[in-house]
């Protein structure tokens, strides 16, 4: 039986996947994972590998849909909330929602250029135009301009790596895990399933 290119190309990336998790099982560290696989430095490539993973197949464009969705919602909802207007949805939310939690988003989106801890976080780089750099452990090597698409990158390289979350934002990350990859756990924070039934998401 003679297999179609969609087929051939599904395999390839399967076969890929498989490797890429024996390799970061083996003990490497993250500056090795990127050397041997340079194209997960590509955000297409990344959000590729957690469809594999089967934790999310949606768009940046459908997240940002429910993300201004939440936004609108966690306002009506809570007062005192410390958030900048200005900011691209996806980074407004992750304020909002750090603050309604009274997390410190400063381990997400870091004031520093040059991050030493080993959970994922995103930088805010300007140049001619703002753009993100998202990574782990001092390396931050995706590159995105689009806002929502770096914080699903920030959220996915928990999953590939297979890092713990930071008890500082807990809260947060599992709020995200539940909104983007509908992902609960048995421990999951009180707070945190309060404020998903108040905000009736399914």
């Amino acid at each position: 039986m003679k297999l179609s290119s969609t087929t051939k190309r599904h395999i390839e990336s399967r076969l890929t996947f498989d490797y890429r998790l024996q390799f970061l099982q083996s003990g490497k560290n993250v500056a090795d994972y990127f050397t041997e696989f340079p194209a997960m430095k590509l955000p297409c490539v990344v959000l590729q590998e957690i469809s594999l993973m089967s934790l999310t197949s949606s768009t940046p464009d459908e997240f940002g849909i429910l993300f201004a969705d939440l936004i609108v919602k966690l306002k009506d909802m809570k007062s005192g909330l410390v958030y900048n207007d200005l900011d691209p949805v996806a980074i407004k939310l992750l304020s909002i929602v750090t603050s309604a939690f009274r997390e410190s988003k400063q381990y997400i989106i870091p004031d520093s250029r040059d991050p030493k801890w080993p959970w994922p976080s995103v930088l805010t780089c300007t140049d001619v135009v703002e753009y993100y750099k998202v990574g782990l452990d001092g390396i931050h090597l995706i590159v995105t301009p689009n806002a929502i698409e770096a914080v699903i990158l920030w959220t996915s390289l928990y999953h590939i790596f297979n890092i713990e979350f930071h008890k500082s934002i807990r809260k947060t990350n599992q709020f995200f895990d539940y909104i983007l990859y509908r992902k609960t756990c048995v421990d999951m924070e009180a707070a945190v399933k309060t404020l998903i039934k108040k905000l009736k998401i399914v």
